[in-house]
């Protein structure tokens, strides 16, 4: 008897759907109506929806961002789905949606390309998948970056028009409160900000007065530290006495570095742009006091708890100042002050002379007229000493206004004496 055989098919297997999403994006420069970005959301779902092959993901939004801008929300959904192996498709309307820059457009469909996603641009009629797709890509994405360029340039131009007409671009300071036109002081913050300026004339470094702030638990506006830094820059703006200098900074590019304005660009300053939490005698007073300090160092601080010479000291031929450096012997060592010049470890470029420390505090006690040395009367009478490096002179600037000279070889005659005045005959010292 003949087997009956009975062929088996496979059954049918239903194609996997390809897994699609969409990008839409309005840009904060021209597409202000919200109307715009729901409609491109209604149009793609609809699209997706209605493709039988097709399997909706989502569609991923951003709202005002601009295209230069990499920290949209929307696009970087849109990249974790993508990394996560959710999506196979990517839809947007154009390559201006997706980026405006050339290098950031073909980076991201490259990345996606390597992870096996097409990404597809309806405007262009381009897909990454086909073989000629990332040379229309790459001249498409020159002309969208141009666009953004263009788009920048207007920007900055309406910027540069209104500080013409005296209208500030920055609205975020610390001490005042913006409405939309104009500044408000804000009377929580205000003052912090009068107790910068006159902490500061009161001899208190902006890092003593930073640790203060924090141990009082104040904060800035966004709930972060008032550093030192962020306290000098307080006492340079202008703004806190009711003025603006508009242009200080400018963009160099379409998306930076921001550089300081160092007459590349015009500046424009208005007084009596809003009202002054610092009166302007204060302020003045703070910016002479933030030059004397610039010229003396750290010595002209005495919250910094620094010896009385550190930063007094000024070479006269590169107006660094002294430093105070241990020297050492077979028989010990002893304190001297070099020009920081020659701390480098590259010479001695300004021919300036070592100070025994001894020396200093010897020429000092013939200069004050007194009769022994006293850090103290060193901080109330000595404005700064000049150190001439062509004829070793020391110039002692007082106080007073009056300005007396000691060489460095009687400085150490002067030394030599005092050590004899106080040493016994058996070569002990008197007490």
């Amino acid at each position: 008897m003949m087997a009956r055989i009975e062929r088996i098919r496979p059954p049918l297997q239903t194609p996997r759907r390809v897994r699609v999403a969409a990008y839409a994006r309005i840009s904060a420069l021209n597409e202000r109506s919200p109307h715009s970005l729901a409609a491109q959301v209604s149009y793609y779902m609809h699209l997706i929806e209605s493709t039988p092959t097709w399997h909706y993901v989502g569609v991923f939004v951003d709202n005002g961002k601009s295209g230069t801008n990499q920290n949209r929300d929307g696009f970087q959904d849109l990249m974790a789905a993508c990394r996560a192996g959710e999506v196979d498709l990517v839809l947007t309307k154009s390559i201006s949606r997706l980026g405006r820059n050339t290098v950031d457009v073909l980076a991201t469909c490259r990345e996606l390309s390597a992870l096996g996603v097409e990404v597809r641009f309806e405007r262009e009629n381009i897909s990454t998948a086909t073989t000629d797709g990332e040379l229309l890509l790459t001249l498409l994405a020159s002309f969208a970056q141009g666009e953004s360029e263009a788009n920048s340039e207007a920007v900055k131009w309406s910027i540069r028009r209104n500080y013409e007409q005296g209208k500030p671009n920055s609205h975020y300071l610390y001490g005042y409160d913006w409405d939309g036109t104009q500044f408000h002081i804000n009377p929580r913050e205000a003052p912090i900000v009068r107790r910068v300026f006159t902490s500061y004339l009161e001899g208190i470094s902006p890092d003593k007065l930073a640790d203060q702030l924090y141990r009082e638990g104040i904060r800035g506006k966004r709930g972060k530290k008032i550093d030192a830094m962020v306290i000098r820059r307080m006492l340079e703006n202008e703004r806190y006495m009711g003025d603006t200098l508009m242009q200080k900074h400018y963009l160099d590019g379409i998306r930076g570095p921001q550089r300081t304005n160092k007459g590349e660009l015009p500046k424009y300053y208005a007084k009596d742009t809003h009202p002054p939490i610092i009166d302007r005698d204060t302020f003045k007073a703070v910016q002479a006091e933030i030059q004397r300090r610039r010229t003396l160092g750290k010595g002209a601080v005495p919250s910094l708890n620094t010896g009385c010479f550190t930063g007094r000291v000024i070479c006269g031929e590169c107006g660094k100042a002294f430093h105070r450096k241990t020297k050492y012997t077979q028989g010990g060592s002893y304190k001297v002050w070099k020009c920081w010049s020659a701390c480098l470890g590259k010479g001695n470029p300004c021919k300036a002379p070592t100070i025994r420390e001894a020396h200093l505090h010897a020429a000092t006690i013939h200069a004050l007229q007194i009769e022994t040395f006293s850090e103290g009367v060193v901080w109330e009478q000595i404005q700064h000493i000049t150190v001439d490096t062509q004829t070793a002179t020391l110039h002692f600037h007082l106080q007073s206004g009056t300005t007396v000279q000691v060489s460095l070889a009687q400085a150490k005659q002067l030394a030599e004496n005092h050590k004899e005045e106080n040493t016994t005959p058996d070569g002990g010292v008197f007490k």
